[in-house]
């Protein structure tokens, strides 16, 4: 386990009453700053700012190059599970080969070109977090596209449920190329068998906490959580040959924007200690790839992810009061809220609140495999940030006038004051992940308010369909 020490960042604002005293709270978060290495907190670690790639070019180092030369061929896996992720199995594979890649369909969302998606078809790819949100959403169209996808998860904020639910949606034939394998990133040992299990060509990383309020409260957990856990995946990823990560990050790297849309060589801070996490995950991803050019990283910064699969058997499930205003709208359109609070109606915007960029979560999973797809055709891409968003602002009045249509349910509100540190408006330049990947956002808010209402009526309670487990 790696310890970090808790850090900082002066102006910090989450606009949630954690009920400490904030001079007690600096105190604390402050006291050992000086513990992490101030690098890790710079964004211009021998980075060009013309090209965003790094100016320094290293060979490989000697653990690399003896293990390419002569790589014993994987263990067989000890986990798998076919039907129920519950459940969990040890033991070699069934002989049989999985079905081949199934050709697929014109259209995807615009999922990167040609040329690299002949590059990672059926490819292995480890997804950590995969039971999640967005994991689900991204699990589901790495196996419509034809990769073999392990999921690593603890459910510390998912449920099994939710890799059932995949399966469903997929069918068989997709579901025998998914497996499942407990795991924690926070645990080497944990970490050791699953890579141990088969050989991955890529990672996505999503395991992590997200909720601004409770890092404030408990950076320490964020910082065992979100760094030690990462340095643990690459620790390795390094170890076992895998060299291509595409990194879950967020556009809370941003801070307070000086200027809108954010561009991806805006200058970057973070207001809280999960944004803290978000920034120094970037910068060292960016160190050790500099250390090691045969490593190949895509960053994605994506803003305010929203709706779900088209089917509604996948959605967003949060545990306790959403953090996030979409989540929040649909509790209080199936009766769970009584109310929504809108936190400022007097910013000089069109309608007095607040302006965000939502994107789609099916949107956000194409994204991820176009990034994947870019890491396979680009052999010497080093470590590059991308936006993921639509490009275009959303009030939360707009918002919660398109969930109404998209519902036919009145969603009361609570005009409140100001949170201290919310922006005014807040949205992505999109232009280098259209122009790059070849990717763009192809749903509006209406599809979004749609799909998150279709996912909440049959799921008022998510996943469990407990009332008393949710509130």
């Amino acid at each position: 386990m790696i310890s970090l020490p808790t850090v900082f960042v002066e102006g910090y604002s989450t606009g949630v009453d954690t009920g400490q005293n904030k001079k007690t709270a600096r105190l604390h978060m402050t006291r050992e700053l000086a513990a992490i290495p101030a690098v890790l907190f710079s964004n211009k670690h021998a980075i060009d700012p013309a090209t965003h790639t790094h100016t320094r070019k290293r060979t490989p180092p000697p653990h690399r190059t003896a293990r390419r030369a002569a790589r014993d061929p994987p263990p067989s896996p000890p986990y798998k599970i076919s039907a129920n992720p519950r459940v969990r199995r040890t033991g070699s594979p069934p002989a049989a080969a999985p079905p081949p890649p199934p050709a697929m369909a014109n259209g995807g969302g615009g999922a990167g070109n040609g040329e690299a998606r002949k590059a990672g078809a059926g490819a292995s790819v480890l997804v950590t977090g995969g039971a999640g949100y967005i994991g689900t959403h991204t699990v589901l169209r790495l196996l419509e596209k034809g990769y073999a996808v392990a999921v690593v998860d603890n459910f510390h904020n998912s449920v099994p449920e939710a890799l059932d639910r995949v399966r469903l949606i997929a069918g068989p034939a997709l579901s025998a190329r998914l497996v499942f394998i407990p795991g924690d990133l926070k645990s080497k040992d944990d970490m050791e068998k699953v890579f141990a299990a088969k050989r991955y060509d890529a990672v996505i990383h999503f395991a992590g906490l997200k909720a601004v309020g409770e890092s404030v409260a408990h950076p320490q957990m964020y910082y065992e959580n979100n760094v030690a856990g990462t340095m643990n995946l690459y620790a390795a990823m390094t170890k076992y040959g895998c060299n291509k990560i595409v990194f879950s990050s967020s556009a809370t790297v941003y801070g307070q924007p000086e200027k809108t849309p954010c561009v991806e060589d805006s200058k970057l801070s973070a207001l809280n200690p999960y944004g803290t996490t978000k920034l120094v995950l970037e910068n060292y991803f960016r160190q050790v790839q500099a250390a090691d050019p045969e490593l190949r990283v895509i960053l994605l910064r994506y803003f305010n992810p929203i709706g779900a699969h088209r089917s509604g058997d996948i959605g967003e499930d949060p545990r306790g009061i959403p953090n996030n205003l979409l989540p929040y709208i649909q509790q209080v359109a199936v009766g769970r809220r009584p109310e929504l609070n809108v936190y400022g109606d007097d910013y000089p915007t069109r309608d007095g609140t607040a302006i965000r960029d939502y994107i789609h979560v099916v949107d956000l999973a194409d994204g991820h495999i176009a990034a994947l797809e870019k890491l396979f055709a680009t052999p010497d891409i080093g470590c590059v940030a991308y936006n993921l968003g639509t490009g275009c602002g959303t009030t939360v009045l707009e918002v919660v006038k398109a969930f109404e249509e998209a519902s036919g349910k009145k969603i009361p509100i609570k005009i409140c004051p100001r949170r201290p540190g919310d922006c005014t408006e807040v949205y992505a330049s999109t232009e280098k992940a259209k122009k790059e990947l070849g990717w763009s956002a192809r749903f509006g808010i209406e599809d979004m308010c749609r799909d998150q209402w279709n996912w909440a009526r049959k799921n008022p309670y998510g996943y469990s369909g407990d009332a008393d487990e949710k509130n």
